[in-house]
């Protein structure tokens, strides 16, 4: 009697102790679900070309969602159900954010850095060149400016007689409440933003105005207020571009084009 009791005894043990282990199963995500292992560049700025790499991303663009932040980007390539192709739409916030992919509702994510459209390098030639630049005593032909991360910047400037100058420096910049309202603007529309420029050399000048970016396209005026030009008042957010003063008077000669 006691062998059956502790047989019986046994029995229940074993049938609670398989219980508990079926309870405490860790149910593995479906094969299917998405995954993001990495993205590159890790940080842009609007028409950057972003390359985001994981799996089970399919070949049907419409049943993926790509998101930066919280503004949809547009899917231009899926390669091998592993790459998706696409480049940081408009309107993104600048600062640490998310990339998501979506499907099927569910969400896999990574960080990205949204930089501010000024950095990266822009040139101005030709035409683009503003008028009061192509002239002496500066007679420039060429303009090619990096602006960084980092906020520091390498201007190359080349003369008539082809004769480079670079300068380097720091820069600070503000958004403002205003937009580009001059009809001739290839940036017309576009948000205003006031720059400083602190130049450290080959001399040391502080240039003070505002800039406008419009996809690949840049308005760009600032003038020397440091040391001050007498007679001379930078452009302001509020005057908006063509708003530097020469003896009271406003003129447009400074206004740089610059195409990304």
């Amino acid at each position: 009697m006691k062998k059956s009791l502790l047989l019986l005894f046994f029995s229940f043990s074993v049938l609670f102790t398989s219980c508990k282990k079926d309870d405490e199963t860790v149910v593995t995500p479906p094969a299917s679900d998405v995954s993001v292992s990495s993205v590159a560049p890790i940080q842009g700025n609007e028409g950057t070309v972003v390359t985001i790499t994981g799996t089970n991303f399919g070949t049907d663009k419409t049943a993926l969602k790509v998101e930066f932040g919280t503004v949809t980007a547009t899917i231009d390539t899926i390669i091998g159900g592993t790459q998706i192709k696409t480049k940081v739409p408009a309107l993104v916030v600048e600062g640490n954010i998310k990339i998501k992919v979506t499907k099927s509702s569910v969400t896999a994510s990574t960080d990205f850095k949204i930089l501010t459209n000024l950095v990266g390098t822009w040139v101005s030639d030709g035409a683009n060149v503003a008028l009061g630049l192509k002239f002496a005593p500066f007679k420039v032909k060429k303009i090619v400016a990096t602006f960084n991360d980092n906020q520091s910047y390498t201007v190359v400037q080349t003369d008539s007689s082809n004769v480079t100058t670079t300068f380097t420096g720091t820069y600070t910049y503000t958004e403002s409440t205003y937009n580009d309202t001059l009809s001739t603007s290839f940036t017309k529309g576009a948000k205003v933003y006031s720059i400083v420029a602190n130049q450290a050399t080959p001399s040391t000048v502080t240039a003070t105005g505002i800039y406008v970016i419009s996809g690949t396209n840049m308005s760009y005026e600032v003038i020397q207020t440091s040391p001050a030009l007498a007679g001379v008042s930078a452009p302001t957010a509020a005057g908006g571009l063509g708003s530097t003063t020469i003896g009271g008077v406003k003129y447009n000669w400074y206004i740089q084009k610059y195409v990304k």
